[in-house]
């Protein structure tokens, strides 16, 4: 298995900063988070812990069906937050900021977003945040 599909390509709906409260986060839309993590709450980093200096929200989305493209999953975002719209603006006015976080299909630095996809994310309030990574020489020869 290639190390990026080690999650499937899964991405998440993220809210993180110095000023998170998670069960606020929680509470205005209703959603259950996959994470949390409080300023002060120590965490597993690299071998050793460290003090979380942020608040942090993390929902991962759970896939109907195997992703490859992270245009898909989007797509399943928008369908699930749509009706949670006014919620989310809440938390952007208290200034929580939230995005989509996610990876870039693996065996590929292109993404293209289709605008209507683009403008319901900004609709939402919501950022999007991409990670790219290129092939290992190891990938290459099996590709």
């Amino acid at each position: 298995m290639n190390p990026l599909d080690e999650q499937g390509n899964i991405t998440w709906l993220v809210f993180r900063r110095p000023e998170v409260d998670p069960d606020q986060v929680t509470e205005i839309p209703g959603l259950q988070p996959s994470e949390t993590l409080r300023v002060g709450e120590i965490y597993p980093w690299y071998g050793g812990e460290r003090v979380s200096d942020v608040g942090s929200w993390k929902l991962r989305l759970k896939p109907r069906h195997y992703y490859d493209r992270i245009e898909d999953q989007l797509e399943d975002w928008i369908q699930l937050l749509q009706p949670k719209a006014d919620a989310l603006r809440r938390l952007h006015d208290f200034g929580y900021g939230g995005y989509i976080d996610g990876k870039a299909a693996s065996r590929s630095l292109s993404v293209c977003i289709e605008p209507a996809v683009l403008t319901a994310l900004g609709e939402l309030g919501l950022a999007l945040d991409i990670w790219l990574y290129e092939q290992s020489p190891g990938d290459r020869k099996r590709a």
